[in-house]
């Protein structure tokens, strides 16, 4: 039997996308992720490389964008699922 490593994802500067603007950041309570860090206007994740899976506030847990049902005004990574 032969192992193989599983897919990994990896995100450069040039495939991401993201415009930084942490409205997929923020919790069911209004509230921004504990671990959304802000830059100006601009934010990131402070645990980014180990964010998935991990609780970030009240029983919210972080998953990868393109697995959430929402829409969030002007993000490059709406589905046209629920709008926010």
């Amino acid at each position: 039997m032969e192992l193989t490593p599983s897919k990994i994802e990896v995100v450069t500067l040039e495939d991401d996308k993201c415009l930084r603007c942490g409205k997929c950041c923020v919790l069911a309570d209004g509230k921004d992720c504990q671990y959304l860090v802000w830059e100006g206007d601009k934010s990131r994740c402070s645990v980014y490389a180990e964010r998935l899976g991990k609780t970030t506030g009240g029983s919210e847990v972080c998953i990868r964008r393109s697995e959430s049902i929402f829409d969030y005004p002007g993000c490059p990574y709406n589905t046209g699922r629920i709008s926010k």
